[in-house]
């Protein structure tokens, strides 16, 4: 069973990008897939060839959070991570609600940004500690997505993962995608603590 990780890398800065693949290439557990500048050449390499993590920077040309609402919309199944050099709180959250499930700074040792890539591929979620709070902050109905209201009903009703596929027509990596989100959203760790929040505000949605 092939254990490696394989990643697709964009940055719009050409040094950067081609250092950061050449340091990968020498990390025995991650497979550089290929690198991207615009957003077109990274769906084109996500299309084609088999990518666990995408690794992507937020302040280029193609903004990095139009990228990441494209593959979304896209149904991509990657994890990303966001690399970056801003460390505003304000673009980390857009981040979170878009469902990117990690957000390092390009200031961080490069044996902190290769654990971030591994416990991504693996599913967690990583944030920096200034975002830590926005864990913790109760959604509103406003930041849940309709779509992401049905999963969690859903998840309310005590359906499976493959349940909500089918009664919302939607693939499982799709609902997967959702409940992360959710779960991110929400501040909470489980379908349990999700099934109370929803109970508890489910009158605000009706």
């Amino acid at each position: 069973m092939d254990e490696k990780i394989y990643v697709a890398l964009m940055d719009d800065h050409p040094v950067f990008l081609e250092g950061f693949a050449q340091l990968l290439a020498h990390t025995p557990d991650i497979v550089v897939a290929g690198t991207a500048d615009t957003r077109a050449a990274l769906l084109a390499l996500v299309a084609s060839l088999r990518v666990d993590v995408i690794v992507l920077d937020l302040l280029m040309p193609d903004p990095g959070l139009l990228v990441l609402d494209e593959l979304r919309r896209r149904n991509v199944t990657a994890r990303v991570l966001i690399l970056s050099g801003c460390e505003d709180i304000h673009e980390i959250r857009s981040a979170m609600q878009r469902g990117a499930e990690g957000y390092v700074f390009k200031s961080q040792p490069f044996r902190q940004i290769l654990d971030s890539i591994r416990q991504v591929a693996q599913g967690q979620l990583i944030y920096p500690k200034i975002a830590q709070p926005l864990f913790k902050q109760p959604a509103k109905k406003d930041e849940l997505s309709q779509r992401e209201l049905e999963v969690l009903s859903c998840i309310a009703s005590g359906l499976t993962n493959s349940e909500i596929s089918e009664q919302l027509v939607i693939s499982r990596n799709t609902v997967g995608f959702h409940i992360k989100s959710i779960f991110a959203k929400l501040g909470v760790n489980n379908r349990t603590e999700a099934t109370i929040w929803f109970f508890k505000h489910r009158s605000s949605f009706e």
